[in-house]
């Protein structure tokens, strides 16, 4: 996981960002639950930083992309156990 300050300084929010591409690849691979479990992870990680640079008064950097990864790795484990193929 990134440093947050340096994230921060870097308008960016790393755990975010990897649980958009874990929750992409969860949807590619729906036959694999690992990578959709990994996105829910690190997009509540995402949502925790992003939340914390909020209540000190920053920009909450990544929230839409946390909350947006979470819902693509809910998807993926919700095909998996239904065993839709996407």
């Amino acid at each position: 996981m990134g440093e947050p300050a340096a994230d921060l300084a870097a308008g960016r929010n790393s755990p975010a960002l990897h649980a958009l591409v874990f929750g992409i690849v969860g949807l590619v691979l729906s036959p694999l639950l690992v990578p959709s479990i990994v996105a829910l992870v690190w997009g509540a990680a995402g949502l925790r930083r992003a939340g914390g640079w909020a209540r000190s008064g920053l920009p909450a950097t990544g929230r839409a992309m946390a909350a947006g990864a979470m819902a693509l790795g809910a998807v993926g484990v919700t095909a998996f156990v239904l065993r839709l193929p996407l």
